[in-house]
């Protein structure tokens, strides 16, 4: 019966077959392909083990008639069936192999070579590939018949070989790349069983024929490839490498005479010859990936080093060197990534040193072929195994010299690449060498190198060029800890870090591992007379790292780095006058700002990183150093010490309430010597302490210093500071005593009933309580403790309000509004003496040639319009309001161009509303100015500011500014913003009769 199916099947087969040739269809095709399938497993259920592949036959006919399928869907079912059947039964026999091996050849010359269907192309290589893996399952006959026949199908294979590289250059689709090199990778891979080593070379015999296309074709895009496509790629070159990149003699058995030019004898000279072409290709390769983003291609690309260092050094000398660079700057840029920490490892096994752990080694496939993506853990664990691979002797040799060639370089390294390159090399061979170091040089003479080559490297004219921007802004000190991020300040200053952080890192941390006395070595190399001086810059940034994370305890060496910060920042000249500080006998002369702002940013970074808040005796002088620098007018200067004051506590008054002592002790021995930093330190000292500092005991003695000190006529820097402290002090009493709410007089406020108005008399004609004299007495017992002071204070704002230094006329005047808002609120027997007393002063001041005086004359007049309008109603309407409007229509054709004058009148014109309102007025004045307000509709660049202050005179006088516009001329002014006021109500029943309208305008 079994007997009759397989008859059956075959005389099926036969009619297929037939149909195929005579109609090629793609269900033809699957039809006899069906059959071919079901005729082997007819076989594998008479027979349990079949090594016949007599069943390609039928199959190998079809292939012969390739032309017969011109349609290429038809083809390409033809092909896909064939791969099915190279998976199903093995290739066994010479005779089909030898058909098959001459049928492709030609179907690849006539029809895939020549055809533009990529797709069909990828077809055929994947049946290629299936062919080769089908040939592949009996190792013998894979080996020795077909790829160890060098006679008869040498030249055949090289021809596969030729017509897979030119598809790789020609097809760009990463998957079809992909099938490319995975077909290489079947011809080329040797499974491991006993005949490994004599098929290994066979292969490398077959790959040195074709060596240089080869290299050719797999590396000359190398560089502009998906990081996939490079992974395989260079795990592909690092296996042909290895088994072609050996010494070994020509084929034993004999060869034609037209193929002995084709077979290449691997001895010295050939491979002197493949050094010298493989030296410029890792060179390339290093540069593009050995810094790679992906840690998959650097895995990659350490196992083509790995793979010339364990197994070609002997021979590849040039690109074994190249190789040992290359793994070990891989080596110095390994992070925490266990993937990574493995190579580390395999360096350390071929330099013979303790390898630290290797518990977590890759796991062998299980079966015994391996692919090309397991061959890097096949790799390593063979390397771990290996008790005879290590680094040759003339490599170790070339590391120690290449090591001093490196630190005797005196050469400028200007690219980032170049530099970040040397370091990594430096990071690596100290790494693995550094124990021979000690008996081949002098440490001293070592250690110099060392520094002059970090110096070289560092390149900081960068960071001054490309951040001037920074370095030289400029910005009020900020007092808002509670909303300060540090990572905003990070991300900021960031840019501040050399481009060769990391590496720099790496190179203190495994340097002063064994060289401890590296730190007093930097301390020692400072330069004291030029403390700008570039390597002085480069010196703190090393320090900075150096104590990133250990303990710092060197007090002499401290105060050497405050000594330094001190001078720098004495001569920061961030106020009006060059002579703002007394100069030190080495002062700085001519520094770029820029320059100078990035050396004192490096220094407080590196004195952040040293100090410790437990060492207490670093405080003292530290403290108050730092708010000497939050005194800066330089963003980068002041921002930097808040942050070091902030890494000592998150509350920052609480903190400087504990330093008090400390920080006013220094002030004011500053104080003594006639030194300005004294005042700076004060300021920022109660500006930073808000409230809690303010209430200190100690703070009355403070202010009662400076009072005295004022008394003396100091210096115009003295009398400028001063009032600056003032100003700061009375906002920050304020804050304690609470803000007094806001005084009107009577005629600012809306009007009243007659019903109202009675209430209010009958409640003030009530007798007194008998209690007043308690109460009073009560309030006097209140009185904060600033009272007595504040009364010396008021005394001293009268005397300087007229002296003749505008500096500080000015500063007087903005610490003004400070102290009255705190007398209003503490006292107004003080208060209102006050105003008295500087009134004439204050109106002379409107007659100052300068500016800024008179503009802050008028931020002071609205103060006082706020607190006390009643007492300086008349006052203002007699002495201010006349030359106001003297000015106003002064200005009224004002050109932009007159700068000062031109923003004065803009200032006036912004406030004289608020001004207005708070006082009162008669109808001829309010009339006056609020026609001269109108004519000033007329300028473009003000009359949004104009129109703002008459809606806020509408408040008050909405009746006059109504009968002002009513009266004149609408096209006089602009029209379009009387439609918007509430008090311009164009209707009817309001229109003036033209008589009565004259009359009104001549009254």
């Amino acid at each position: 019966m079994s007997s009759n199916t397989s008859s059956q099947l075959i005389l099926n087969l036969d009619i297929t077959l037939r149909n195929v040739l005579l109609q090629p269809t793609i269900d033809n095709i699957r039809s006899c392909f069906s059959l071919i399938q079901q005729c082997h497993y007819r076989r594998l259920q008479e027979e349990t083990n079949i090594q016949d592949d007599s069943l390609y036959i039928p199959s190998i006919l079809l292939l012969r008639q390739f032309s017969r399928f011109q349609d290429p869907s038809i083809f390409d079912e033809l092909l896909q069936q064939f791969i099915s059947l190279f998976q199903l039964i093995p290739i066994s026999t010479k005779k089909v192999l030898d058909d098959l091996l001459c049928i492709i050849s030609i179907i690849l010359t006539k029809r895939i070579m020549t055809t533009n269907d990529e797709v069909q192309q990828d077809l055929f290589i994947r049946f290629f590939r299936a062919f080769c893996l089908s040939i592949k399952t009996n190792s013998t006959f894979f080996y020795r018949e077909f790829l160890g026949n060098f006679n008869q199908n040498l030249p055949i294979i090289g021809h596969y070989i030729s017509c897979l590289l030119q598809f790789y250059e020609k097809i760009n689709s990463l998957d079809y790349r992909l099938n490319i090199l995975d077909t290489l990778w079947s011809i080329i891979y040797v499974n491991k069983n006993e005949n490994e080593n004599e098929y290994r070379v066979i292969i490398g015999q077959i790959i040195a024929c074709f060596l240089p296309g080869i290299l050719k074709t797999l590396t000359q895009d190398i560089g502009s490839i998906h990081q996939r496509l490079v992974q395989i790629n260079l795990t592909l070159l690092s296996y042909i490498i290895r088994i072609s990149a050996v010494r070994s003699s020509k084929h034993s058995n004999p060869i034609k005479n037209e193929l002995r030019d084709l077979v290449v004898e691997r001895n010295d000279q050939w491979l002197a010859i493949v050094d010298a072409h493989i030296a410029p290709i890792l060179q390339r390769l290093t540069k593009n990936y050995v810094n790679h983003g992906s840690v998959s291609v650097r895995r990659a690309l350490a196992i083509f080093m790995l793979t010339i260092l364990s197994f070609c050094s002997t021979w590849l000398k040039i690109s074994s060197n190249i190789a040992l660079k290359s793994m070990l700057v891989l080596v110095s840029s390994i992070k925490d990534d266990q993937n990574e920490i493995i190579l580390k490892r395999l360096l350390e096994k071929l330099f013979q040193l303790p390898i630290e752990s290797i518990s977590d080694l890759p796991s062998l496939p299980l079966s015994s072929e391996s692919s090309i993506l397991t061959y890097e853990n096949e790799f390593i664990f063979e390397i771990f195994n290996s008790s005879t691979i290590k680094l040759s002797d003339h490599l170790l040799i070339e590391c120690q010299t290449d090591l001093f060639q490196l630190l005797d370089q005196q050469q400028d390294i200007s690219t980032y690449t170049d530099r970040r390159w040397r370091l990594q090399l430096f990071i690596g061979y100290y790494t693995f060498i550094h124990r021979h170091i000690d008996f081949l040089f002098d440490m001293n003479t070592f250690t110099d190198k060392l520094l002059r080559f970090i110096f070289q490297t560092l390149d900081f004219d960068i960071i001054l060029r490309s951040h001037l921007n920074l370095l030289n802004g400029s910005s009020l000190p900020s007092k808002d800890y509670e909303n300060f991020h540090q990572a905003d300040y990070d991300s900021v200053y960031k840019h501040l870090k050399s481009d060769v952080h990391d590496e720099i890192q790496q190179i203190m941390k495994v340097f002063i591992t064994s060289h401890s006395k590296f730190t007093d070595y930097l301390f020692e190399q400072i330069n004291r007379k030029k403390i700008t001086d570039e390597n002085n810059q480069k010196i703190f940034y090393l320090l900075s790292i150096l104590f990133e994370k250990n303990k710092f305890e060197n007090i002499e060496g401290y105060q050497l780095l405050l000594s330094l910060l001190t001078d720098l920042i004495c001569d920061d000249n961030n106020q009006k006058h060059s002579k703002r500080r007394k100069k030190r006998s080495h002062s700085i002369v001519e520094v770029p700002v820029s320059v100078r702002n990035l050396t004192i940013y490096y220094l407080l970074q590196c004195l952040r990183t040293l100090t410790s808040p437990n060492q207490t005796e670093y405080l003292i002088d530290y403290i108050p150093l730092l708010l000497l620098c939050h005194s800066s007018i330089f963003t980068i200067i002041h921002q930097t010490s808040f942050v070091c004051l902030l890494s000592f506590s998150g509350h920052l008054p609480s903190f400087l309430v504990t330093q008090s002592e400390y920080i006013i002790d220094t002030s004011l021995r500053k104080l003594q010597t006639s030194s300005y930093d004294g005042y700076l330190i004060l300021i920022e000292f109660i500006r930073l302490g808000n409230t809690q500092v303010i209430n200190l005991p100690i703070m009355t003695h403070v202010i009662e210093q400076l009072l005295l000190e004022l008394s003396c006529l100091p210096s115009i820097e003295c009398i400028e500071l001063t009032f600056q402290f003032l100003n700061v002090f009375c906002q920050q009493v304020i804050d304690i005593v609470g803000i007094r709410k806001t005084k009107y007089s009577t005629n600012s406020l809306p009007s009243k009933s007659l019903i109202d108005f009675a209430l209010e008399l009958q409640q003030q004609s009530k007798p007194t309580n008998t209690s007043t004299d308690e109460t009073d007495e009560e309030k006097k017992e209140e009185k904060y403790p600033w009272h007595q002071m504040l009364v010396s204070i008021v005394d001293v704002f009268q005397h300087f309000i007229s002296h003749s230094n505008v500096h500080v006329r000015s500063y007087v005047l903005d610490a003004f509004p400070s102290l009255a808002q705190l007398l209003s609120t503490i006292d107004e027997n003080l208060f209102l003496p006050l105003v008295h007393k500087i009134w004439p002063g204050l109106i002379h001041r409107f007659f100052d040639f300068d500016v800024n005086i008179r503009i802050r004359c008028l931020t002071t007049i609205e103060c006082l319009c706020e607190l006390c309008s009643d007492f300086i109603d008349r006052r203002i309407r007699q002495d201010i309001l006349p030359l106001l409007i003297q000015q106003l229509e002064k200005n009224r054709l004002l050109s932009s161009t007159n700068a000062l004058e031109y923003r004065y009148t803009k200032y006036l014109l912004a406030n004289i509303g608020t001004i207005l309102n708070a006082i009162t007025m008669d109808i001829d004045s309010i009339e006056k100015i609020v026609l001269i307000l109108l004519q000033y509709l007329q300028v473009d660049q003000l009359a949004s500011i104009v129109y703002e202050q008459l809606n806020i005179l509408t408040k008050k006088y909405s009746d006059i500014i109504w009968l002002t516009v009513t009266l004149h001329d609408q096209n006089e002014f602009r029209q379009g913003y009387f439609d918007q006021m509430k008090v311009y109500k164009p209707e009817p029943m309001l229109t003036i009769d033209p008589k009565w309208k004259l009359n009104l305008l001549t009254c």
